[in-house]
């Protein structure tokens, strides 16, 4: 786990599209958040890493698609949610989708701790890493507090 003597901050990217994987990396190296960017391309590779986490190899921030090939979106955080050292790490989903259902009568009872669409254009992108940044901020100095980050769109509540 990321702690205040640790200076290695570990971002795990769980996205299957490698141009939108380009630009996340792009962009944190733009904005100037130095950390390991650790790329899993599917959720079942996700799940797997997940299970086997220990207490050295616990990421800062955790970023995640919904649409994933082999395990969905929604079973990576329920795995995340589930675990004891990683419930408390912030999980971020970016989306393609317009709309985000959280439905915890159907087997989706975890929500991701901010949910977002897909940065369009590099001030949405550096509005992301401003995000990350601030919940990187809060896991190593719990006393400080976030502001919404500018420019993101979240997805619509479905109905």
């Amino acid at each position: 786990m990321a702690t205040s003597q640790q200076s290695q901050t570990t971002i795990w990217l769980i996205e299957d599209n490698a141009g939108d994987v380009g630009l996340f990396r792009e962009a944190a190296h733009d904005a100037g958040l130095e950390a390991v960017i650790d790329v899993m391309t599917d959720g079942s590779t996700a799940i797997e890493r997940i299970a086997q986490v220990d207490v050295r190899d616990v990421p800062d921030v955790i970023v995640f698609d919904l649409d994933l090939p082999g395990a969905s979106g929604r079973e990576v955080l329920t795995a995340i949610k589930r675990h004891p050292l990683l419930m408390h790490v912030p999980a971020i989903l970016l989306t393609g989708a317009q709309r985000f259902e959280t439905d915890p009568e159907h087997g989706h009872p975890f929500v991701p701790d901010e949910y977002l669409v897909k940065p369009g254009n590099w001030s949405q992108y550096w509005g992301l890493m401003d995000l990350i940044r601030g919940f990187i901020g809060m896991r190593r100095d719990p006393s400080l507090s976030s502001q919404p980050a500018e420019g993101l769109r979240r997805p619509h509540a479905a109905t």
